[in-house]
């Protein structure tokens, strides 16, 4: 009886430990969604996605395209499934493959929304006018009440440039 009390509070203690170090946005209960959506609802249009084991990233494609030699944002949407939030104390990041014709602006950081989803935007630039396609790794790292991991997303994304 003792022993199953102890266990218990330890499962209570590793719990309140892994929501410390979630991201805080006043509000635990907040629903794990990122630009608008669900991780089980389907990409937005034109976007792409890869799933892992705990996670699935999208990377979505501004909706007006690019403009070639202007700022193209591109929103990368992460959430972390099941038990698992993301962890804010990993520098989830994009490391982009470089691409000719294809100029990447200062990295952002990943803005979290919700314990168990985030946004990370990416600026590009593309040269001149055409498709192009952006390329790289989203790395990103998630918890669960036991443990957390590191993963490593290849991402890459069809861009329409006017």
């Amino acid at each position: 009886m003792i022993a199953r009390g102890l266990a218990i509070l330890a499962g209570l203690l590793a719990v309140g430990a892994c929501d410390r170090a979630a991201p805080t946005t006043g509000d635990h209960a907040v629903a794990a969604t990122a630009g608008d959506r669900t991780p089980g609802a389907a990409p937005p249009p034109g976007a792409t996605r890869v799933a892992g084991e705990h996670y699935v990233v999208d990377v979505v494609p501004p909706s007006q395209g690019c403009v070639a030699g202007t700022p193209c944002d591109v929103r990368i949407d992460v959430f972390a499934l099941g038990a698992y939030k993301v962890n804010v104390d990993y520098p989830t990041k994009f490391v982009p493959t470089p691409t000719e014709g294809l100029a990447f602006e200062a990295p952002a950081r990943l803005r979290p929304v919700g314990v168990a989803a985030g946004e990370l935007p990416v600026r590009v630039r593309a040269a001149a006018p055409g498709p192009t396609t952006l390329r790289g790794e989203v790395k990103l790292g998630i918890c669960d009440a036991a443990r957390c991991e590191n993963a490593v997303a290849p991402v890459a994304l069809e861009l329409a440039v006017r």
